[in-house]
Protein backbone atom coordinates (compact mmCIF):
# COMPACT_ATOMS: atom_id res chain seq x y z
CA UNK A 1 0.00 0.00 0.00
CA UNK A 2 2.84 2.40 0.82
CA UNK A 3 4.41 1.70 -2.59
CA UNK A 4 1.25 2.89 -4.33
CA UNK A 5 1.38 6.36 -2.74
CA UNK A 6 2.33 9.04 -5.23
CA UNK A 7 4.04 12.30 -4.39
CA UNK A 8 0.70 14.07 -4.81
CA UNK A 9 -0.97 11.74 -2.26
CA UNK A 10 1.83 12.30 0.25
CA UNK A 11 1.54 16.07 -0.16
CA UNK A 12 -2.23 15.92 0.34
CA UNK A 13 -1.81 13.83 3.52
CA UNK A 14 0.79 16.32 4.80
CA UNK A 15 -1.55 19.22 4.06
CA UNK A 16 -4.35 17.50 5.96
CA UNK A 17 -2.10 17.10 9.00
CA UNK A 18 -0.99 20.75 8.81
CA UNK A 19 -4.64 21.86 8.73
CA UNK A 20 -6.01 19.30 11.22
CA UNK A 21 -3.69 20.05 14.15
CA UNK A 22 -4.46 23.79 14.46
CA UNK A 23 -8.14 23.11 13.76
CA UNK A 24 -8.23 20.61 16.63
CA UNK A 25 -6.72 23.13 19.07
CA UNK A 26 -9.14 25.82 17.87
CA UNK A 27 -12.03 23.41 18.40
CA UNK A 28 -10.79 22.57 21.92
CA UNK A 29 -10.31 26.27 22.75
CA UNK A 30 -13.85 27.09 21.68
CA UNK A 31 -15.66 24.08 23.14
CA UNK A 32 -13.81 23.04 26.31
CA UNK A 33 -14.00 25.59 29.15
CA UNK A 34 -11.31 23.84 31.20
CA UNK A 35 -8.85 23.81 28.30
CA UNK A 36 -9.64 27.48 27.58
CA UNK A 37 -9.08 28.42 31.23
CA UNK A 38 -5.71 26.65 31.29
CA UNK A 39 -4.68 28.12 27.95
CA UNK A 40 -5.65 31.73 28.74
CA UNK A 41 -4.09 32.07 32.22
CA UNK A 42 -0.42 32.83 32.69
CA UNK A 43 1.78 33.47 35.69
CA UNK A 44 5.52 33.75 36.11
CA UNK A 45 7.64 34.16 39.21
CA UNK A 46 9.49 37.48 39.15
CA UNK A 47 12.98 37.79 40.61
CA UNK A 48 12.80 41.29 42.09
CA UNK A 49 15.66 40.75 44.59
CA UNK A 50 13.29 41.03 47.57
CA UNK A 51 12.56 38.46 50.31
CA UNK A 52 8.97 37.94 49.08
CA UNK A 53 7.57 35.67 46.40
CA UNK A 54 6.36 37.83 43.52
CA UNK A 55 4.31 36.62 40.58
CA UNK A 56 3.24 38.45 37.45
CA UNK A 57 0.20 37.03 35.75
CA UNK A 58 -3.09 37.61 34.06
CA UNK A 59 -6.43 35.87 34.17
CA UNK A 60 -7.95 35.07 30.78
CA UNK A 61 -6.25 37.88 28.91
CA UNK A 62 -6.82 40.51 31.62
CA UNK A 63 -4.11 43.10 32.31
CA UNK A 64 -0.88 41.89 33.90
CA UNK A 65 -0.89 42.09 37.71
CA UNK A 66 1.77 41.63 40.34
CA UNK A 67 1.01 39.58 43.45
CA UNK A 68 3.40 39.80 46.43
CA UNK A 69 3.39 36.92 48.95
CA UNK A 70 5.06 36.99 52.35
CA UNK A 71 5.14 33.89 54.55
CA UNK A 72 4.60 34.52 58.25
CA UNK A 73 4.12 31.00 59.64
CA UNK A 74 4.88 27.40 58.69
CA UNK A 75 2.99 24.74 60.60
CA UNK A 76 3.22 21.01 59.83
CA UNK A 77 3.99 21.56 56.17
CA UNK A 78 1.34 24.25 55.73
CA UNK A 79 2.59 27.69 54.83
CA UNK A 80 0.56 30.73 55.93
CA UNK A 81 1.08 33.84 53.83
CA UNK A 82 -0.06 37.40 53.40
CA UNK A 83 -0.67 38.37 49.78
CA UNK A 84 -1.02 41.78 48.18
CA UNK A 85 -2.43 41.90 44.65
CA UNK A 86 -1.80 45.05 42.65
CA UNK A 87 -4.21 46.47 40.10
CA UNK A 88 -1.51 46.39 37.45
CA UNK A 89 2.19 45.87 36.83
CA UNK A 90 4.53 47.58 39.32
CA UNK A 91 8.03 49.00 39.28
CA UNK A 92 10.89 47.48 41.29
CA UNK A 93 10.63 50.26 43.90
CA UNK A 94 6.89 49.64 44.33
CA UNK A 95 7.52 45.88 44.62
CA UNK A 96 10.12 46.43 47.35
CA UNK A 97 7.76 48.76 49.24
CA UNK A 98 4.84 46.31 49.05
CA UNK A 99 7.10 43.44 50.11
CA UNK A 100 8.05 45.42 53.22
CA UNK A 101 4.36 46.10 53.90
CA UNK A 102 3.53 42.40 53.48
CA UNK A 103 6.28 41.53 55.98
CA UNK A 104 4.87 44.10 58.41
CA UNK A 105 1.40 42.58 58.06
CA UNK A 106 2.91 39.14 58.67
CA UNK A 107 4.56 40.41 61.86
CA UNK A 108 1.19 41.83 62.93
CA UNK A 109 -0.42 38.42 62.33
CA UNK A 110 2.29 36.69 64.40
CA UNK A 111 1.68 39.12 67.30
CA UNK A 112 -2.09 38.63 67.00
CA UNK A 113 -1.72 34.84 67.07
CA UNK A 114 0.62 35.05 70.06
CA UNK A 115 -1.86 37.37 71.81
CA UNK A 116 -4.67 34.84 71.43
CA UNK A 117 -2.66 32.20 73.18
CA UNK A 118 -1.87 34.29 76.25
CA UNK A 119 -3.58 33.28 79.52
CA UNK A 120 -6.39 35.62 80.53
CA UNK A 121 -6.86 36.91 76.97
CA UNK A 122 -10.55 37.18 76.16
CA UNK A 123 -11.55 36.16 72.69
CA UNK A 124 -14.48 37.97 71.09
Amino acid sequence: MLRQLTLQNVLILGLLVVIAVPAYFAYRLMSDARFRHEFMNTAVVVDAKVPCLITLGNLQGDIDRHVIYSTYKVDAGTEYAIAIRALGALTDVELADLCRKAHDEGDLMIRAIAGQGEPGHKQP
